[in-house]
């Protein structure tokens, strides 16, 4: 083997281990941490904490679901941030159904229901403010997810001037 090869496996091997490292230490901070963290990437947000930034829910959906796996510190850190504040806001909402006195069989999902499984208008109407914010923030999540697609594949067919 030769020597520039052996020094490039050498740097190679060595920068994995301290992404690695690194990657664990920002898995591991807390989110209190985590929201005092400056964005330091990119154009549109650098500059501002996590915490402000995660309230453009457009530009966190891009973001997630852009760099969801890359290895790069500065995004892990972010992508760990959303998914720990995600947790900690699920765990709010479970936390006032139960208050509320709802069981845990009762709570809204995100999943598709077939049409046979909705609730008629009777039942709809009961639905407190609390469960129809909950499923329309569901709902228009997806529907920017599929516009942001939309206008990624539109942007690839565009042809090149």
């Amino acid at each position: 083997m030769a020597l520039s090869q052996k020094l490039k496996s050498y740097r190679n091997a060595n920068e994995e281990t301290n992404t690695e490292g690194q990657l664990k230490s920002v898995r591991q901070m807390s989110l209190a941490d985590l929201e005092k963290e400056v964005i330091q990437f990119g154009k549109a947000k650098c500059g501002q904490t996590f915490k402000t930034a995660f309230e453009d829910g457009r530009w966190t959906d891009w973001f997630v679901t852009t760099y969801e796996s890359s290895t790069k510190i500065e995004h892990a850190k972010y992508i760990t941030y959303v998914s720990k504040r995600l947790d900690a806001e699920i765990a709010t909402d479970t936390k006032k159904y139960r208050n509320a006195g709802l069981k845990k069989d009762s709570l809204p999902t995100t999943s598709k229901t077939s049409p046979k499984e909705e609730p008629g208008w009777e039942e709809a109407s009961e639905l407190s403010e609390f469960e129809e914010n909950h499923n329309l923030r569901g709902r228009m999540t997806q529907i920017e997810m599929a516009i942001q697609e939309l206008i990624t594949h539109a942007k690839a067919l565009t042809p090149s001037q």
